[in-house]
Order: C-alpha cells, then structure tokens, then sequence
C-alpha cells in the first residue's frame, strides 16, 4: 500500500494507491456493523480530501477493482434471496467486481458497478448515502433461469427468454436503506415481455392450424346440383 498524505491529521488530503487489501476492512470503516458480510482482494485508487470522521465533509473519487470476492449474510444478499424464493443467494461468489464511486456530502454516487459471478451478473449506477444509509440503485440483473422461475409472470417462459449462457435479464430497482433494502423488479416491464413471448406464440400456434378437410362425395354431388338449378 503506497500514500501521499498532505495533511496527515483533520481536515486531510490524500491520494492513496493499494492493492490486494481486504475488502471487509475497508468497507467496515464505513459501515462497521457489516463486517464478516465481506471477503475479496482490492486493488484501488483513491483521491479523498475530508475532516477528520465527518462524512459529511468527505470529498472523494475510488477506482476499485475486486478479486474473487464473496458477499454473504448481509441483509442486501438475504432480501435478493427473498424476492426469488432461494436462499442459496444469501452467499453469492463473483470473480470480479469493478466500479467507480464519487463521495460527496455524505453521498456514494456509484457511477459505474460491474459483477460478473456464475450465478449472478450485474451492472448500473445509484446511490447510497452514508449518513442516513438510504439507497437508491437502478441495475440490470443477469440471473440464472432457474431463479427467474420463481416470478409468476415468466414462470412458463423463464428458460425461453433465457441466451445462449442461461441468463435471464431484469430491470432491477434497489430502495430502503442499507440494513433494510427494498428490491423491486419493473412490473410494467414483466408483463409487457410475457404478453409480447405470448403474442408470438399465439401467431406460431395460428399459422400452424391444419386447412378445412375436403368436402365428401355426397356434398359435393349436392353442391353441384344447387349450381345446375341456379343455372337453369
């Protein structure tokens, strides 16, 4: 770990450059009551000015990036859990995790935030205030499909709308606070791609309907002998 510290004691400036340091320590300089919810190596650049413990008056820019990290037990990985009726998510594995922040006032301001793990992926921007620990994260969630299953709208469909890895993509909205997050997923957005999957369906189901069967002799003599009257 290498620093450049302007003023070593409040107020302070310092531009810090650190690599493979544990991410629960970090974030436990925060939040001290999630530590244990985090594991991984970080390798970080970071330039902050600020006034001693006074979040408030943190100014800072963080480029981080995430080694084999692992996120368990905390309410944020308990409640995804929650929304998809599976609690082997309270644990989630990735090999990576990048993203930059700004802290201003009190405000982490996610300007870009990138997972990439075996079961779950994602990327977005949003909020999290240090201070009163609201959030306000908007992602797009790449889950396996085996999860998605579990949302009664793409309950029939998940594994269809699934690419070619398995992953199924969702709009996904992260509210409340840190401790007790909201998680959301657009239902506008829900219904609209089953009753689009299901529109096409009903297209393929039509095209395929067998044409009329032929009419019978009987009918046909019949036909015939209307179209001589008519005639006559």
């Amino acid at each position: 770990m290498k620093g450049d510290v302007e003023s070593p004691g409040p107020p302070f400036q310092s531009v810090v450059y650190a690599e493979n340091i544990l991410l629960d320590e970090i974030i436990a300089t925060f939040l001290p009551q999630t530590k244990g919810s985090w594991s991984g190596n970080v390798n970080l650049i970071s330039r902050a000015e600020g006034s001693g413990a006074d979040l408030s008056a943190l100014q800072s820019r963080i480029y981080l990036n995430i080694n084999e990290a692992e996120f368990s037990g905390h309410p944020l990985f308990v409640k995804l859990a929650e929304l998809f009726q599976a609690e082997d998510l309270q644990q989630l594995r990735f090999s990576q995790v990048t993203a930059r922040v700004l802290t201003s006032e009190g405000i982490a301001t996610l300007k870009r935030f990138h997972l990439v793990g075996p079961i779950v992926q994602a990327e977005g921007t949003g909020t999290a205030n240090l201070l009163d620990k609201k959030l306000d994260l908007h992602l797009s969630l790449q889950i396996r499909a085996q999860y998605v299953g579990k949302i009664p709208p793409l309950r029939d469909i998940a594994t269809k709308i699934a690419d070619k890895h398995g992953f199924v993509q969702l709009p996904l909205t992260v509210t409340g606070t840190i401790d007790e997050p909201v998680y959301g997923l657009d239902q506008r957005w829900l219904n609209k791609i089953a009753k689009r999957f299901g529109v096409k369906q009903g297209k393929k189901l039509k095209k395929k309907q067998p044409a009329k069967p032929p009419l019978n002799q009987q009918k046909q003599k019949q036909l015939k002998e209307d179209l001589e009257k008519l005639v006559q």
